[in-house]
């Protein structure tokens, strides 16, 4: 698929690369978990993070915190190269246990690195909701 992503440290134009990479799999959520800069792996007091859904996504924004990010003036710091992008509309195609009720729904949702809405296949976590036709 292709995804966003940036690279270094700078000016959104000058740091973002559409690149090529592999879709995120459920797979690569076991032993997740949520933290200040994103997807961790779990570790002790860290339980697996289980509030997703996988999403085709057709719509996604470039925010402030994502511009801040890739100017390197976030204040946690987000390991290079990650998708960018926190917010978006797609499809849901995977979802976690609780969230399988949204299989096939639009939802607009929030997306955390490393992987960010600005892709062609992304994960929204928590708030998650559906968009009505």
């Amino acid at each position: 698929m292709q995804a966003w992503r940036v690279h270094g440290t700078g000016e959104p134009l000058e740091v973002l690369r559409l690149d090529e990479i592999d879709e995120p799999r459920i797979e690569d959520f076991a032993g997740m978990s949520m933290g200040l800069p994103g997807w961790i792996p779990t570790g002790p007091g860290l339980e697996p993070f289980t509030d997703w859904v996988v999403l085709r996504m057709s719509h996604a924004a470039l925010a402030l915190p994502d511009v801040t990010m890739a100017r390197g003036d976030y204040p946690v710091p987000i390991t290079r190269p990650y998708i960018t992008g926190q917010e978006g509309v797609g499809e849901v195609i995977g979802a976690a246990p609780a969230w399988q009720h949204m299989m096939g729904k639009r939802v607009a949702a929030v997306a955390i690195q490393p992987w960010g809405s600005l892709a062609s296949v992304t994960v929204g976590i928590s708030m998650i909701f559906e968009i009505p036709s």
